[in-house]
């Protein structure tokens, strides 16, 4: 019925008061110990005539298996864990992760962003995708950065003139990586054959210490990726510039995306 007919299983009821999403991940104790299928049923769980909402059974046993559900109605839901062979039983971990979008937490990967409200035009949508936030000019050096808000993964902007810097702060926690790239615009492309050739910087909250920086993401990839970690609760910076080795004085639209764990 579940997975292999002949392999074990056990089955947990989860409870919805409320519409939500939901994120159940399940992995074999070691994680490579043995490999794992997991369901999710809707309906009266009388082994007889499941209502199957979603499984997983196709990462082997090199990381736990996913089911990812956006916007569950309320109600009973059956978790079944199940071994993906006759031969695989053993100990196990099953997190179950739960919300709504616009509650300020966001829940990986149903919501891409969630800065605690459901309203459009703010960098992050009434449905929690990433809507893109333009630079505000003229923010060419750190003391008029454009801000990216909490919750905000995309922005873009333009090298207008020759020698323009775009810098950007975000607020960070203690301990939190934030990593950015910068990414084509519209139909320019980031390769040897395009017109866009980036460096990017994250600069320390003083907005002059350097913390990371890259011009290009790789051989064949002229735009930029970094990535820092913080020290210390505060504000830090990101400089988005043409490449100053390789194209001092080319102009081009860019966007950026913006990652913080």
């Amino acid at each position: 019925l579940f997975g292999n007919p002949g392999a074990p299983e056990a089955v947990f009821e989860l409870t919805l008061a409320n519409p939500a999403s939901f994120v159940i991940s399940a992995g074999g104790v070691p994680l490579s110990s043995y490999d794992i299928a997991l369901h999710v049923q809707d309906g009266v769980c009388d082994g007889m005539n499941p209502m199957e909402l979603a499984c997983a059974d196709d990462v082997g046993s090199s990381r736990p298996e996913q089911i990812a559900q956006a916007d569950a109605p309320a109600g009973t839901y059956y978790v079944v864990v199940d071994g993906s062979d006759t031969s695989d039983a053993g100990n196990y971990l099953l997190t179950v992760e739960t919300g709504t979008c616009g509650d300020g937490s966001k829940l990986e990967p149903v919501e891409e962003c969630d800065e605690m409200n459901t309203m459009d035009g703010d960098g992050c949508s009434s449905t929690c995708t990433c809507e893109p936030i333009m630079e505000t000019e003229m923010n060419d050096d750190y003391t008029a950065a454009s801000a990216l808000g909490a919750g905000i993964c995309l922005a873009s902007g333009s090298v207008g003139v020759s020698g323009d810097d775009d810098y950007f702060s975000v607020m960070l926690a203690q301990g939190e990586t934030i990593t950015v790239e910068a990414v084509a615009g519209g139909a320019d492309t980031c390769g040897p054959s395009g017109n866009i050739d980036t460096e990017i910087e994250i600069y320390d909250t003083d907005g002059t210490t350097s913390l990371a920086f890259n011009d290009d993401i790789g051989s064949s990839n002229y735009c930029s990726r970094a990535s820092a970690t913080a020290a210390a609760a505060g504000t830090y910076f990101v400089r988005v510039a043409a490449s100053t080795q390789y194209c001092a004085n080319c102009t081009f639209d860019y966007g950026m995306t913006i990652g913080i764990q």
